[in-house]
């Protein structure tokens, strides 16, 4: 198979030529070069591309972090479709939800996840089966009914990621983003971060998390390595401590609490990573004393704090230094060259100033939109008759410090951040209204030093209904990161005089519960 002759597409092919030799993935046992991850890709790309899947087309990624995972994504650039990582930690139900939301017309696979493969495939009318890449990467190829209409035949065809993440209505969102758009992300990184050949940055962020974007495809652009810890590694800071020192990692991007965690259960007496240059965060507030604390362990790192959701990926930045350190808040920073910002003000006025209200992106970064719903785009874009400029609503509440920097000054809804992931604490609610021994739920969050929010469900249900089935049926239908740390069971929730729950009210129900352990009670 040909690689494809622009963009993502040939930006593997130009890392093989000039650097075949040198070592793009590896692993605690495994290192491949350029060379072999291009064949590689090549051999799964063109293997899709036998199976009808190209330009236009969407690939899901049912793969844990690994090696295999990061040969599909290639692979499947190769191929011209669009990806779509799925989290394999998520209920069958949720997995399920997106491939038909996606409406996917293949799967990609290896033997670790292959259970739950051919358990999610049985739902669809397979055309088509085979290995990509001797037996390590299989796939599944869906028949199709017919075509797909998204916005517009240019634009599906030009689909560099599909990312899904959570929805108020109780089902996931796909944000649908385009080539230029990642590849615009992609080069601003690797040059502004400074990445060379000798650089390796280490991958922490899950596939289906905006992060891995710059771990996969700044480490090509840049020729450096990616080196990709064991799940058991990544999960226990000293562990990962030691990875990161044994490889030699010069880069790492991932989310407040995981540098929290490394700062909390790090060794005193052990070596400050020496060969760590930067260090970037983001999907959090980093508080600004425990950001002081770790800068002044590696005192000659670099900290730059990254800020986008995802439907613009990052869109403003700050290098954060000691000299200068922020003493309240860590600001986000400015617009990347390719971004254009503005505020809503309270009256509904699209301004460019600096001035508080809720923070607009536009430019090039910009999503497409949600896969497959165009109403959802439409209330999330908005557009400025007098210059045309098309915004997204972050929903994000901003402000300026007395320097003139951009300072994220909380959420305008009901969408909160814990462990470095986005919920829609709607979401969480419409899941745990589903469970039959429930009669309504009202899911808060409440402040943690280390992982910005934890989630304290308080359900109005029979009070025969046992706290622990209710518990039992989010670890069933909710991810990982979107199970509330505490369950609290009520007669019944306040109310407003219209009827309507009383957020507020509910809030005052409880102290902020303990964040030691998931458990379940009655006030």
């Amino acid at each position: 198979m040909a690689p494809l002759n622009r963009g993502l597409g040939s930006m593997l092919l130009r890392a093989a030529e000039e650097q075949p030799a040198r070592t793009a993935l590896l692993d605690a046992d495994t290192c491949i070069t350029y060379e072999a991850l291009h064949s590689a890709a090549l051999k799964i790309g063109g293997s899709l591309a036998a199976a009808g899947v190209g330009p236009g087309s969407r690939t899901a990624i049912l793969m844990d972090r690994s090696l295999a995972a990061v040969m599909a994504i290639h692979g499947t650039v190769q191929s011209g479709s669009a990806y779509v990582p799925l989290d394999t930690a998520a209920p069958a139900s949720r997995l399920l939800q997106i491939m038909q939301d996606c409406d996917l017309d293949a799967v990609l696979y290896d033997a670790a996840n292959r259970r739950l493969a051919e358990q999610l495939g049985a739902n669809f009318s397979v055309s088509e089966c085979g290995a990509c890449l001797s037996d390590s990467i299989k796939f599944f190829r869906f028949a199709r009914d017919g075509g797909v209409t998204f916005i517009d035949s240019r634009a599906e065809s030009d689909l560099a990621y599909i990312l899904y993440t959570s929805g108020s209505t109780g089902a996931s969102k796909g944000v649908a983003v385009g080539r230029a758009a990642a590849e615009a992300f992609i080069e601003w990184s690797a040059s502004e971060v400074g990445l060379d050949p000798s650089d390796r940055i280490v991958s922490l962020a899950p596939l289906h998390f905006d992060l891995s974007i710059f771990d996969i495809f700044a480490t090509v652009a840049s020729r450096a390595s990616l080196a990709i810890p064991p799940a058991s590694t990544a999960a226990f800071p000293q562990a990962l401590r030691s990875f990161l020192t044994r490889i030699e990692a010069t880069t790492i991007y991932t989310v407040p609490s995981t540098l929290n965690l490394l700062l909390d259960r790090a060794d005193p007496t052990a070596a400050n990573l020496p060969t760590l240059r930067n260090v970037l965060f983001a999907g959090e507030p980093f508080q600004p004393q425990r950001l002081r604390q770790f800068m002044e362990r590696l005192p000659g790192t670099r900290f730059f704090n990254l800020y986008g959701p995802t439907e613009t990926n990052v869109c403003t930045f700050f290098k954060v230094e000691l000299e200068n350190f922020p003493a309240r808040q860590v600001p986000i920073g400015t617009a990347l060259p390719y971004v254009s910002l503005a505020v809503l003000d309270d009256s509904g006025k699209i301004i460019t100033d600096r001035v508080r209200g809720e923070l607009l992106v536009g430019g090039l970064g910009l999503m497409v939109g949600y896969w497959r719903d165009s109403g959802a785009t439409e209330r999330a874009l908005l557009r400025d008759e007098t210059t045309g400029m098309c915004y997204y609503r972050t929903g994000d509440l901003i402000d300026f410090d007395e320097l003139g920097r951009m300072i994220f000054m909380g959420r305008l809804d009901h969408q909160v951040k814990t462990r470095g992931f986005r919920v829609e604490l709607e979401d969480v609610e419409h899941s745990i209204r589903s469970c039959p021994a429930v009669t309504d739920a009202v899911v808060t969050a409440v402040a943690h030093e280390l992982f910005t929010n934890l989630l304290v469900a308080h359900m109005e249900c029979d009070p025969s209904a046992a706290p622990e089935e209710i518990v039992s049926w989010c670890n069933r239908h909710l991810p990982k990161h979107m199970i509330p740390s505490e369950f609290y069971t009520i007669l019944s929730l306040p109310r407003t005089t219209t009827g309507k729950v009383d957020r507020a009210a509910v809030r005052r129900l409880l102290p902020p519960p303990p964040a030691s352990s998931r458990s379940a009670g009655s006030p």
